[in-house]
C-alpha cells in the first residue's frame, strides 16, 4: 500500500549498517506526506478492519497524524545529526583527526548556543531550547 503512495521505500533497521536508527528516522521524515496519505486512505481502513492487529493499526494512524510526533522527530534528528556525522567521519579509516576536531568544536558550539538560549537553530533546523533542555536533563 505504501509503495503506491511514495517513490521512496521505508527503510528497515539493519544490524550491520552504521546508524540505521537515524537513517530510518530521516527517511520517515522524507516520506511524511505519503505516510499521512496512506493512513487516511480507504485501503488502510479496509486492511485495518480485517487485521487481527487493528488496535496497532489505529495507534500507527494516530501517531502518523499527530503533529507533535513529527515535531519531536525533527528535533531528535537535529540534535543527533552532528554526532552521527562525526561518528561516520571517524569510521572512514583515513587520517582525519584535524577535520574531526574542527567538526566536534563547531558541533559543541552549536549545542552550547542552543542550551544557553542564544540560538534558535541547531544544525540549520529550528529547535526549541526548552525541548533541548528537557532531553538533556534526563
Amino acid at each position: 500500500m505504501f509503495r503506491g503512495k511514495s517513490a521512496l521505500d521505508l527503510l528497515k533497521l539493519g544490524d550491520t549498517r552504521f546508524a540505521t536508527n537515524f537513517i530510518m528516522l530521516d527517511r520517515m521524515l522524507e516520506v511524511r506526506e505519503a505516510l499521512q496519505e496512506l493512513v487516511v486512505s480507504r485501503e488502510w481502513r479496509e486492511w485495518n478492519g480485517k487485521s487481527n492487529h487493528s488496535n496497532d493499526g489505529d495507534e500507527v494512524r494516530d501517531c502518523v497524524l499527530r503533529s507533535g510526533f513529527w515535531k519531536n522527530l525533527e528535533e531528535v534528528l537535529a540534535l543527533t545529526k552532528g554526532t552521527v556525522v562525526l561518528l561516520r567521519e571517524c569510521d572512514r579509516g583515513v587520517p582525519i583527526a584535524g577535520k574531526v576536531y574542527v567538526a566536534m568544536f563547531n558541533y559543541e558550539q552549536e549545542l552550547e548556543a542552543l542550551r544557553d538560549g542564544t540560538s534558535e537553530y541547531c544544525l540549520g533546523i529550528k529547535v526549541s531550547a526548552q525541548k533541548y533542555a528537557q532531553v538533556h536533563a534526563s
